[in-house]
């Protein structure tokens, strides 16, 4: 696993007042249970994932309720104290503890627009060994990016 380098996000690069701490914590989570095993672009493409969603008026505006949608992040069906599972598992792993770092990083960036979209307004995406699924929800989909784990799915407007 390859993950960049990156220093923890500190009270003093982002107040209190840019960031809502609990969509800060959202979003690192998302960020870490689906792509604590990426990299630095692939987390800014998840994000981008979110803040797309956020963006368009079919669905939530915040990124809590995005991830929290029903079925549309697999680590959310699991009812399991989410935060304890992290603690847990950075606690016992170098790698998981980088990664966590990482995924607070990013969602900061995320959360105080300083990320350029790179997915093709993309909002929704599955890992790149699975097919297009079928369902009606995908059929308004066009493929608009495949990264080396994921593909990325805009509207077909």
């Amino acid at each position: 696993v390859l993950l960049r380098t990156t220093t923890a996000v500190t009270a003093e690069q982002f107040t209190p007042t840019q960031i809502d701490q609990k969509q800060l914590d959202c979003l690192s989570e998302n960020l870490f249970f689906e792509g604590r095993n990426t990299n630095y672009d692939e987390m800014v493409k998840i994000s981008n994932v979110v803040l797309n969603r956020m963006a368009n008026h079919n669905y939530p505006s915040d990124a809590c309720s995005v991830i929290n949608q029903h079925y549309q992040f697999s680590w959310t069906l699991d009812k399991r104290n989410n935060m304890k599972r992290i603690m847990k598992l950075i606690k016992k792993d170098e790698t998981e503890h980088k990664a966590w770092l990482l995924s607070k990083f990013v969602a900061a960036l995320a959360l105080t627009n300083q990320l350029n979209d790179s997915t093709g307004h993309a909002v929704s995406y599955h890992h790149v060994r699975i097919k297009k699924p079928k369902s009606s929800f995908w059929k308004h989909m066009k493929l608009s990016l495949i990264s080396k784990y994921h593909k990325y799915y805009a509207l077909d407007t």
